[in-house]
């Protein structure tokens, strides 16, 4: 966990991003806890696209996060996009929580359009999709 706190500061100075304090709060429970199962819930939290690109980078690296709980944040399709870009080679998450108003309705809407014969449109749906394609360890 001190190796993801320690990137996470110098991505944060070389991006010129206030590191976000709530966030370190909850990286520090969970490296506190000593259970196998580690959990990073950052639901309600109000994640910046930044913020976003930064965890993007950090969860390139195999870290020990096994399920990652994004509900609520009010993620713009940027922010989802840069950071689903970290999933698409990590091997140690295994269940991704997007449950959150605006993206839920924004997804099923892609989706149905879809089955109508479109295309799925939009940065973020397009990057869900490159995770979901290509990593083989993420089951929810």
């Amino acid at each position: 966990m001190d190796q993801f706190k320690k990137l996470y500061h110098e991505y944060c100075k070389t991006y010129n991003v206030e590191p976000n304090e709530l966030l370190l709060g909850e990286i520090q429970k969970v490296s506190g806890e000593d259970n196998k199962t580690k959990s990073l819930n950052l639901s309600s939290f109000n994640i910046s696209e930044a913020q976003c690109t930064i965890l993007g980078k950090i969860l390139t690296h195999d870290f020990i996060f096994t399920s990652i709980h994004l509900n609520d944040c009010n993620l713009s399709s940027d922010a989802l996009q840069a950071l689903l870009h970290g999933l698409v080679t990590n091997t140690a998450c295994k269940t991704l929580e997007l449950k959150v108003d605006n993206l839920s309705s924004y997804i099923e809407n892609l989706f149905y359009q879809q089955k109508k014969g479109n295309g799925i449109q939009g940065a973020g749906t397009e990057a869900l999709a490159k995770v979901l394609r290509r990593n083989q360890t993420l089951r929810k």
